[in-house]
């Protein structure tokens, strides 16, 4: 007999010896019974020996319970047959875990099973290697077998709070959910690095929804980060995802009442920023009255009657809650009073330069008693005029504002209030007048020749009279005899008698003009009448423009230093001049004849010059070396 032969007799002889002693107790239950029962149950008992001799002969062959498992599930074999308990099995890849077997009750295998000592990996085929699988009886057996099947994929974790671009409120909680119980597949665990949670571990009643609670509230407005891992992984692939999520920001009040002019009937408000969850615990107020909300945004609270100058503060209480969950982290007080003492808060017109026409208002604090504030009101010079009114303001309009003067107005104590007490300072505001400017319209001419520009700007006061003249035609008139300067002697022409010297000479070498005398005397030949002026003012000359004259007005050449020269004249008496004078033409003003402020000037060599009163003053007097001296022409 071969190896195998003999084995397969052992087996044999051991399992008919097993029989036997199952036919001794089938015997002891006939001797008890009947004898139609005794062969019944013998015949079938014959027949299952029979029958069961035939499978347990049959060759063995395994298939696995379930082709798909979760990844922490049991592998499952079962045997079509019982199996020799010599049958060995291994796992590809190779993972650690624990073996178990299952016999029946003569010591065949039928079921084997696989505990992984880890989490199995998902999605992953393994391969299950049994040899040696003999049945229990007979010879049949496969040496060896594979049998294959894969794990499942991980199920899919879905945050289902925070939500995605949602605030959340500060005493929120992190839910994920899966779609499927987890049963322990995955090991959640969260983290952050600036929030404190109560455990990194969820909790959970059903192995489908997590949830994990913050140690303390969350900071209003503020942004969180958590990672959410899955610690059965290994560790370079235990980071599931990032979880970023900002709270609500704190409820903002955008309107309180803070008026100190409360009136009677008006409302307190205070409105939000987001809609509020209404509660009559919200606001605490020191002042009787009747509160509501108006709306989710506005609070109304309307006061009982205040006395005048009373005061009612109120506080937005620390834990209101606006309804996305954002909560008032701290009280907010505010005040609000009753109107006391009328003042005036505004008085226009003030400053100069103030047009003839403008009006002088004056705005009070609150509702006043219109002829109780007429009657306080003053202006000086006094003007007569009349009032109009608009909301709290009283407008006067004079019958007539004069022309650079200086006005006070003043408003007197007393006025009585409507709702609150009668004013009790005085009220006063100052203004000038814009000055009167008057420009004739004298042309502007540019002299014709090197030293005729006391010509010229007789020629352009004539002109604005309708006589048009030349250079020339003024120069015969003013009388020209035009020879150089006797240097041995220093004795030249008289300027206040005729012109010295040649109209195109060097000046003061061998030309230099005339003063006012000769150019008056030609004014008149020419048919206009002139008066000549020695140490002629601004104030003269500013009558002489309000009485619509131009000027013409000796001075020296802007920018240069006065150069004074003189010489002896053939009559004995002897002049003193400026070198290097300089005529033209004064032809506006700014300001009254008695304070003018500046004057409009034409220079027959420059464009037209703006002096101020002072500029001209230096200008004309050769800083004060000279006496002055104009021509007007009337």
């Amino acid at each position: 007999m071969s190896k195998e032969e003999k084995k397969s007799t052992q087996h044999t002889k051991s399992y008919v010896q097993k029989l036997r002693g199952s036919w001794s107790l089938v015997a002891g239950f006939m001797r008890h019974h009947r004898t139609l029962l005794l062969y019944t149950v013998f015949g079938l008992t014959i027949t299952g020996l029979i029958a069961g001799t035939v499978y347990f002969s049959l060759p063995a062959s395994a298939q696995f319970e379930s082709q798909k498992i979760a990844v922490n599930e049991p592998i499952k074999v079962a045997f079509s047959h019982p199996t020799r308990s010599s049958v060995a099995y291994s796992i590809q890849p190779y993972t650690k875990g624990t073996w178990h077997t299952s016999k029946d009750v003569l010591g065949g295998v039928t079921k084997l099973s696989f505990q992984a000592a880890q989490p199995l990996r998902p999605h992953t085929t393994y391969h299950l290697i049994l040899t040696n699988v003999h049945a229990l009886l007979g010879t049949a057996s496969k040496s060896t077998e594979t049998l294959a099947l894969t794990t499942k994929k991980l199920q899919p974790v879905t945050v289902i709070n925070p939500l995605p671009n949602t605030p959340i409120p500060i005493d929120s909680k992190v839910v994920v959910r899966m779609p499927f119980p987890n049963n322990r597949v995955r090991k959640l665990v969260l983290t952050s690095s600036d929030a404190k949670l109560a455990s990194l571990d969820p909790t959970t009643i059903d192995e489908m929804q997590f949830v994990w609670h913050f140690a303390e509230p969350l900071a209003q407005g503020t942004t969180y980060h958590l990672e959410l891992k899955d610690m059965n992984r290994p560790a370079d692939q235990q980071f599931l995802q990032n979880i970023i999520f900002n709270t609500v920001s704190e409820p903002q009040v955008t309107q309180a009442t803070t008026t100190d002019h409360l009136y009677p009937d008006q409302p307190i408000l205070v409105a939000f920023n987001q809609d509020m969850i209404p509660s009559a615990k919200d606001f605490t107020f020191s002042c009787k009255g009747t509160g509501k909300w108006q709306d989710a945004h506005t609070y109304n609270f309307i006061p009982a009657r205040l006395a005048p100058a009373t005061t009612c503060s109120y506080t937005l209480l620390k834990g209101s809650r606006d309804k996305q969950g954002g909560v008032v982290e701290a009280d907010h007080t505010y005040t609000a009073s009753s109107p006391g003492a009328a003042q005036a808060i505004t008085m226009s017109p003030r400053g100069s330069g103030i047009s003839l026409g403008s009006a002088i208002s004056v705005a009070f604090d609150q509702p006043v008693d219109h002829a109780s504030a007429q009657g306080a009101f003053s202006i000086t010079p006094n003007v007569s005029g009349t009032f109009t009114w608009n909301a709290n303001s009283m407008t006067f309009h004079p019958a007539g504002l004069d022309y650079q003067t200086a006005y006070s107005v003043v408003v007197k104590p007393g006025i009585a209030a409507t709702y609150g007490l009668a004013s009790t300072a005085s009220f006063s505001s100052s203004f000038t007048t814009v000055a009167q400017v008057i420009k004739l319209a004298v042309p502007s001419y540019r002299q014709q020749y090197a030293l005729s520009c006391e010509e010229s700007s007789l020629r352009m006061a004539l002109a604005y009279r309708g006589i048009m003249v030349s250079d020339m035609d003024v120069l015969q008139q003013v009388g020209y005899n035009p020879h150089p300067r006797n240097t041995t002697t220093n004795t030249w022409d008289n300027p206040y008698a005729m012109y010295v010297g040649d109209v195109n000479g060097q000046e003061a070498v061998t030309g230099w003009g005339a003063y006012g005398p000769p150019i008056a005397a030609a004014s008149q030949k020419l048919g206009r009448s002139a008066s000549y002026v020695s140490g002629i003012t601004p104030q003269q000359i500013s009558q002489a423009i309000h009485d619509n004259n131009p000027v013409v007005l000796w001075g020296v050449v802007a920018g240069q230093t006065p150069r004074l020269d003189s010489w002896n004249t053939p009559d004995g008496s002897v002049v003193t001049v400026a070198a290097n004078a300089h005529v033209r033409t004064v032809f506006g003003v700014v300001g009254s004849p008695s304070d003018p402020i500046g004057f409009y000037v034409h220079d027959p060599l420059h464009p037209d010059i703006y002096w101020t009163t002072a500029q001209l003053e230096a200008n004309m007097t050769a800083d004060g070396r000279l006496s002055s001296q104009g021509v007007v022409v009337q």
